[in-house]
């Protein structure tokens, strides 16, 4: 069983400022099937082009075995995502380099990098809808390197006859003033390739017993309001028995995106103070072609509290009920006050999976929305001024 936490952090203001809220999702797509997280021969180095990283500075790579799937994002432009090692690790004297390590032997590893190729699908469908965005191509070689998404992404529209109206983008992503410049974004959606590509610096032991079986490597995709983690995992065959077939750690993607701005202003989530009026605050999902999960939510790190609230640097304690609304599988909200409460994933076909390309895949996944609503009796009066904040822990454990 793996354990593992994402948290969801919102600072509240207590003044009356304005802001626009929105909100940026980063989901994650296996391309019908064709992206894997798991089953990568590490035995092998790629050859063609050699696995320097300045060969990949271009081209597409989503035929190489070693291509993951793509994700998916919608929101503003002038996203940085930062992808991050989060084990296992190897010795500090091999670098800050991502690698596939041996499950049960860290000293055991195949050195990768990733390249990310982004792309952007316009809103048009007359036309050859892809385009490649400026330096499509970004080479992953440390934990902690970031890529950019310089433009934006998503469905939304300007009322084109309101008197501050003052331009937006056709279907084809070109900027202009009339009826049919209406999208706010010039793409509908963007998404980013990842494709793994191993190097010839290795170790797999020097005992023919210690060579083989399986190797894993997770990584964490995190932005502004996004926050993502991949499962990936490999293995490397024996030499004389290419067939066999090695047990493996669980493969999977799981996310926590923020559906409002990182800051609140207390005049908004005030009018929000019942369960049939709720603040819409995040959003998780999960995908595996190989195991179900369950998740559980908590007010701390440890896992054990569920008495949610925003709380100020000078004691001041602003209590909000958490809610957690299931849509796949579909389940009536539930207030969360207690840590036993848990939801899990279902096994199903997912029609229109990727929402590029329309494929299909059979997945475990499991989808919801997390919103809050205060106390109805609540006044900004009844708390001292200042600066309050608040971390929605979510646990994420494999089945």
């Amino acid at each position: 069983m793996q354990l593992l936490f994402r948290t969801l952090r919102v600072l509240l203001i207590l003044s009356t400022i304005s802001l626009n809220l929105y909100s940026a999702t980063l989901s994650w797509d296996s391309a019908g099937g064709a992206g894997m997280l798991d089953d990568l021969d590490l035995s092998e180095a790629d050859y063609s082009p050699s696995p320097v990283p300045a060969n990949y500075s271009s081209g597409e790579y989503y035929t190489r075995d070693g291509f993951l799937g793509r994700f998916v994002y919608e929101g503003n432009a002038n996203q940085t995502l930062v992808a991050t090692n989060i084990g296992p690790m190897v010795a500090p004297s091999l670098g800050n380099y991502f690698h596939y390590t041996k499950t049960d032997d860290t000293s055991l590893y195949r050195r990768v990098f990733l390249v990310a190729t982004v792309k952007g699908l316009i809103h048009a469908t007359d036309t050859d809808r892809e385009r490649f965005l400026p330096n499509n191509n970004h080479v992953l070689q440390s934990s902690g390197d970031t890529f950019s998404i310089d433009s934006g992404a998503g469905p939304e529209e300007y009322d084109t006859t309101s008197s501050e109206y003052v331009g937006g983008y056709n279907g084809y992503g070109e900027w202009g003033f009339g009826g049919t410049y209406k999208y706010v974004h010039p793409y509908r959606y963007i998404w980013i390739d990842l494709t793994v590509i191993r190097t010839e610096n290795y170790y797999f032991g020097n005992k023919w017993w210690s060579q083989y079986g399986s190797f894993e490597l997770n990584i964490a995709i995190d932005g502004d309001g996004v926050s993502s983690i991949l499962y990936l995992t490999g293995y490397v065959p024996r030499w004389n028995r290419p067939n066999d077939i090695y047990p493996q750690p669980d493969s999977y993607f799981f996310k926590l995106d923020r559906l409002c701005s990182a800051v609140i202003p207390i005049r908004d989530l005030m009018q929000r103070n019942s369960f049939n009026n709720r603040f819409a605050v995040g959003r998780l999902a999960y995908n595996s072609m190989d195991t179900s999960a369950k998740v559980h939510f908590a007010s701390n790190s440890a896992g054990t509290a569920a008495d949610f609230a925003f709380t100020s640097s000078n004691g001041g304690v602003i209590d909000y009920e958490l809610v957690y609304a299931p849509s796949v599988p579909h389940a009536t909200p539930e207030i969360i006050r207690s840590t036993d409460t848990a939801f899990q994933s279902s096994s199903t076909t997912v029609a229109n999976v990727s929402p590029t390309h329309g494929e299909t895949a059979y997945l475990y996944t499991m989808q919801g929305d997390l919103s809050i609503y205060l106390d109805p009796n609540f006044t900004p009066n009844s708390v001292p001024p200042g600066d309050y904040t608040s971390t929605i822990h979510c646990f994420l454990y494999s089945l």
